[in-house]
């Protein structure tokens, strides 16, 4: 009976230390927003409409650095190369669409120099309308899914669509090596996926009013190798962790991509129906067998070490239905906890059998 107490013992002891476990590892799984979210990415890209102004765009580097401790904000960084064609000097006004909210967020610099720039909370532009697509695709399992939210949103609760706009001054034939940067948030979509599926948008198209075609350089650059990605404008796999694909026309679409971290995802699968499917089948299968073995070769150690290998299993791997934090706490604890009690009651029948073995 002294041993069927340490059995139960051990088991709340375990029970309440994986609870605290899984109670960080999910905390941290949310978003700032803290619920089941699903919006669209509100896009950026530089406007200048005038067709005529002489200026030609002769290189669009465009890099997306998606940071490590936030996978739902990137870095990006835009470098131009520009020229007036014009025999005269030419100033011009460029706007660019963003969703920062911070002005000190986005940075022009001409060579060294930084360009100062003016925030414009709300862009209406007059015939031209921002586009912004309700579905996106999810990287694994390659299918197309629809934004809950019509509209987009930034984690910030600011106005989605802002711009900033800046002048350059041009000579004569005079070539400028411009770079931009900002912050940018992507559009997000949790519901019934494992792991948040993170998209960008990123408008190209206005870069035709400019003069000639330039050529246009497209990067990503991802946390880690466990990234997968989709791009409606093909990639290539340059490194474990970065994409780039090198255009000599401009393409006749805006740049959408999206996507996840794979960590954890047994299956080959996202949809979290099919890894809670699958998890719970093997957290099944797996108690039944210990509980069989344990009964059978009568050894306890196998039904403790069994409890434990099906907690942190279930610690690692294990995902529910729900998008919600506490409830997906409670249904995982409580899978565990009917495990346990399963092996605890082999526990008792080996314990009891090996007393009464003893016994003269």
């Amino acid at each position: 009976m002294k041993d069927s107490f340490r059995w139960f013992g051990l088991t709340l002891l375990l029970f309440i230390f994986a609870l605290i476990l899984l109670s960080f590892r999910m905390a941290n799984s949310v978003s700032a927003n803290g619920g089941p979210l699903s919006w669209p990415p509100s896009g950026e890209g530089p406007l200048q409409f005038d067709p005529h102004s002489g200026i030609n765009l002769v290189k669009e580097v465009i890099s997306y650095d998606v940071q490590t401790n936030r996978h739902d904000l990137a870095i990006v960084t835009i470098e131009y190369v520009l020229k007036n064609t014009n025999a005269e000097d030419k100033n011009i006004d460029m706007l660019f669409i963003t969703p920062v909210s911070e002005s000190d967020d986005f940075l022009v610099l001409n060579g060294t120099v930084e360009i100062p720039t003016t925030t414009i909370p709300d862009v209406q532009i007059d015939g031209w309308e921002p586009s912004t697509s309700m579905t996106f695709v999810e990287p694994i399992s390659g299918q197309s899914f629809h934004y809950k939210d019509q509209k987009a949103a930034t984690v910030s609760s600011e106005p989605p669509l802002t711009g900033s706009s800046f002048r350059l001054a041009f000579q004569a034939g005079e070539s400028k090596n411009l770079k931009i940067q900002y912050t940018s948030y992507s559009g997000i979509h949790k519901l019934g996926l494992v792991h948040s599926t993170f998209t960008h948008l990123y408008y190209l198209t206005p870069a035709s009013f400019w003069k000639d075609t330039p050529n246009v350089e497209l990067n990503i650059s991802v946390p880690n190798s466990r990234f997968r990605l989709h791009s409606n404008i093909p990639m290539i796999k340059e490194t474990i962790t970065s994409y780039q694909v090198k255009l000599d026309q401009l393409p006749g679409k805006e740049w959408q991509f999206s996507l996840v971290d794979s960590s954890g995802l047994l299956y080959g699968t996202n949809d979290s129906s099919t890894h809670f499917t699958y998890s719970l089948l093997i957290v099944i299968i797996t108690t039944i067998v210990v509980f069989l073995i344990g009964l059978l070769r009568k050894q306890k150690s196998i039904l403790v070490g069994g409890a434990v290998v099906i907690g942190l299993f279930m610690y690692l791997f294990f995902r529910t239905l729900f998008d919600n934090v506490i409830l997906n706490i409670i249904a995982v604890t409580i899978f565990w906890l009917i495990s346990v009690i399963v092996l605890g009651i082999a526990f008792v029948i080996v314990d009891r059998k090996t007393k009464s073995m003893n016994k003269p």
